[in-house]
């Protein structure tokens, strides 16, 4: 994994989205907790070249990025 050699190292510590949290934290043997303060939420949006919009590996990225980070209303 890519963050292996640093990640599994340090005392550092980082503030991820908890999905994103939870798939780096098992492999890498580390904790995940919530944050000691209410962090305000973070918009996430997508935006692109309109010469884009219908282009299949730009629409299966988009969709990827949607499926990670979208809300889960």
């Amino acid at each position: 994994m890519l963050f292996d050699p640093v990640a599994s190292q340090t005392d550092g510590v980082a503030t991820l989205p908890a999905n994103l949290a939870a798939i780096f934290a098992e492999p890498l043997g580390m904790i995940v907790f919530r944050t000691p303060v209410a962090l305000p939420r973070i918009e996430i949006a997508q935006y692109w070249h309109e010469r884009y919009h219908r282009d299949l590996a730009h629409r299966w990225l988009r969709s990827i990025t949607l499926d990670l980070f979208g809300n889960r209303a």
